[in-house]
């Protein structure tokens, strides 16, 4: 996996099939995005990013709470691999994140994992 550190962001890059990027603020780490190649969706590559991501984080940020906003991103056309808001709910929550206490009108369905 290719990692580059630039400022407060930590990019992911995964062989041509993934990607991905974090934002570190104080102990707060926020999943911005995840994605994978149109042509390698369902097959696990999703689930594999984000477990190198949350390794990465629990070796470098000690203790820290890591948050995302799962937000279905549409690319035209007629895909239907993509996950609708539920399913990337369920997603989460099968790599254990959980509905977070601290939603706002801006991210109302913000998910928390501490590590």
């Amino acid at each position: 996996m290719e990692i580059m550190k630039k400022d407060n962001r930590v990019y992911f890059k995964e062989k041509n099939t993934s990607y991905g990027n974090i934002s570190i603020s104080e102990n707060t780490i926020k999943i911005e995005l995840i994605r994978v190649i149109e042509e390698f969706r369902g097959k696990g590559f999703a689930s594999q990013l984000l477990e190198k991501i949350m390794q990465y984080i629990q070796e470098h940020y000690k203790h820290a709470k890591v948050i995302l906003s799962p937000m279905p991103i549409g690319f035209g056309g007629d895909d239907k691999s993509q996950f609708n808001l539920e399913q990337l709910i369920q997603f989460y929550k099968s790599h254990k994140f959980k509905e977070s206490s601290e939603k706002t009108r801006e991210e109302p369905y913000l998910m928390v994992r501490y590590v």
